[in-house]
């Protein structure tokens, strides 16, 4: 089963507001700089993406599989760690290029970064709906 359109709305929607609006401007200043800040931004993220999980098992007809915890935990880990790995390197080489004034190069970090996330999210989504 693949991903259907409403789902890659309710994904590109959550990812958005996740990442850009519930990012504080300490952790984005300072998530290339900390682990910490780059942490608890990555689980407030992933937090959000929980009913998106719930809905995709639902949707699959999973409640009452015995399987759908250890499911459900594997698609909250798979989304944690791949934004952190993406944000942990995309962070720290946007951020130095910020600081060297080169915006241009900065931003084609950021949509390297986003591409990241959107193909990561959609992968994970797809394993999901596989169950």
């Amino acid at each position: 089963m693949y991903l259907n359109g409403l789902l890659i709305l309710l994904l590109l929607i959550v990812h958005y507001i996740a990442d850009f609006f519930v990012q504080t401007q300490y952790q984005a200043e300072n998530k290339s700089k900390s682990t910490t800040q780059l942490s608890i931004h990555v689980f407030t993220y992933t937090l959000f993406f929980v009913p998106c999980i719930i809905y995709t098992l639902f949707k699959n007809h999973l409640n009452n599989d015995p399987m759908e915890p250890i499911i459900f935990f594997v698609g909250l880990s798979s989304i944690y760690i791949t934004h952190w790995i993406t944000d942990y390197f995309t962070s720290k080489v946007s951020a130095q290029y910020f600081k060297e004034n080169n915006i241009r190069a900065g931003f084609q970090v950021v949509g390297f970064d986003q591409l990241i996330h959107y193909l990561s999210l959609g992968f994970i989504f797809n394993y999901l709906m596989s169950f």
